[in-house]
């Protein structure tokens, strides 16, 4: 091996190349808004798979995954940083020259360093990036460098974040074809298949169901959207005339048997277990360039995330417009149980005036046990003076009364009168 070889190979050996992934929500807020909503907001996890060439005596080699602000910014504490070990060295582990004047030796030489060139391309691992809900990081680009002087082949899968609240869904084919949506979530499939049925008017028999179903796809709770609606259409006993579009829906042992109709509650059941699969990822195969300068931008895709803002404007109107049903329900029990609470009102009243009167006569009875003459002396006097109090004939002196300090010193004497007077309903 000459000089030169030995050259070329250590500049292979210290080849090494950049993938980025990097995204950005297309709105009007302005890319350096710190409240701007940064690309790793909107997805779950990025995978990278290596299409990696054969070759067994190749070390297999772990390197850095670095999201970045951008290319110009470096990394900062909240930016991840995913550390792989590198290892890597020659297959032979020997980089010495070899000089020989006979010229097989030397074409041999030659091959030899052709063989140890080309297997300078280490084996790549897959690299993955998860969103870890614990150690939430905010990044626009993900940064994956590895060694290497050749062309790599790699599948990009990228796994878009939903709602745990209204999780979206991927629709099956057939779903799709009728709906017209690729995913979605459950609720937007139930009620978009709702609504074909009643335009071609394929519902025989009792619609209010379309109606009373308008109704709770604007008031639904999300976390039981799905299983309301089927409660509702199965309280209506609806049947579905069966066209050539919804007939692809049902299963192979149904199809056989060719249905010309099927119960609504059925149908939907059906699509709710059949049709409605995991959100699947967005794969992207890619080739890694290492025989061009830059590849930016050359490869770009528009995916469609939820809106993560109307997520959460929806999920706060969702709340007050559950507990606004919830108040208006309570409201309506309120109104209807309110005749039996004045009902039990009357009763505790008219027990409370038993028990005052009870205690009266036990009172009474108890002073006669104790000192029977003195109680009748007392009970005189007091019915006397009530009868003084009716007939007005007490004898006040006007001046007297006049004075605030008669009153005071009478309280107690005024307080009785009141109380006789009012319990003989002369007032």
């Amino acid at each position: 091996m000459d000089t030169n070889n030995e050259a070329d190979l250590m500049a292979l050996e210290n080849a090494t190349w950049t993938m980025r992934i990097e995204g950005r929500l297309l709105d009007n807020v302005q890319a350096n808004d710190p409240a701007r909503e940064k690309f790793s907001s909107f997805i779950e996890s990025i995978v990278v798979d290596f299409k990696n060439k054969e070759n067994d005596n190749v070390p297999s080699t772990k390197f850095n995954a670095a999201p970045e602000e951008n290319a110009t910014e470096g990394p900062s504490d909240k930016k991840l940083n995913l550390n792989l070990p590198l290892q890597f060295s020659l297959p032979n582990g020997d980089n010495s020259t070899t000089t020989n004047a006979d010229q097989n030796n030397a074409t041999m030489g030659e091959e030899t360093a052709k063989k140890d060139m080309s297997s300078t391309t280490p084996k790549l691992e897959s690299v993955k990036w998860q969103y870890d809900p614990n150690n939430p990081v905010d990044f626009d680009g993900l940064d994956i460098k590895r060694v290497g002087s050749e062309n790599v082949e790699c599948t990009i899968s990228i796994l878009r974040k939903s709602s745990p609240e209204e999780p979206f869904m991927s629709y099956s084919p057939q779903l799709t074809a009728i709906i017209g949506l690729k995913s979605g979530t459950s609720h937007d499939a139930i009620f978009s298949i709702y609504k074909y049925i009643h335009l071609n008017e394929l519902l025989t028999n009792d619609e209010s169901a379309f109606e009373n179903l308008m109704g709770n796809r604007n008031n639904h709770n999300s976390n039981t959207s799905t299983s309301k609606m089927l409660d509702a259409a199965s309280s209506q006993v609806s049947i579905v005339k069966l066209d050539t579009q919804l007939i692809t829906l049902l299963p192979s042992s149904l199809k056989e048997s060719s249905p010309d109709t099927m119960k609504l509650t059925d149908l939907l059941s059906l699509i709710n277990s059949t049709h409605l699969l995991p959100l699947q990822p967005i794969e992207i195969d890619y080739t890694v360039r290492v025989d061009k300068a830059s590849t930016y931008g050359e490869l770009v895709l528009d995916i469609e995330v939820p809106d993560v803002n109307a997520l959460k404007f929806n999920n706060t109107q969702r709340e007050s417009q559950i507990g606004a049903a919830e108040l208006n329900e309570n409201a309506r029990e309120l109104e209807q149980i309110k005749p039996k609470i004045a009902l039990q009102d009357k009763e505790i009243t008219s027990v409370l005036l038993n028990l005052h009167e009870s205690n009266k006569r036990y009172r009474f009875f108890k002073k006669i046990s104790e000192d029977p003459v003195k109680a009748l002396n007392e009970c005189i006097a007091s019915t006397s003076n009530a009868l003084k109090v009716l007939s007005g004939d007490e004898g006040y002196n006007e001046d007297m009364v006049r004075r605030a300090n008669f009153y005071k010193e009478n309280e107690a004497m005024l307080r009785e009168n009141i109380e006789v007077i009012l319990s003989n309903g002369r007032m």
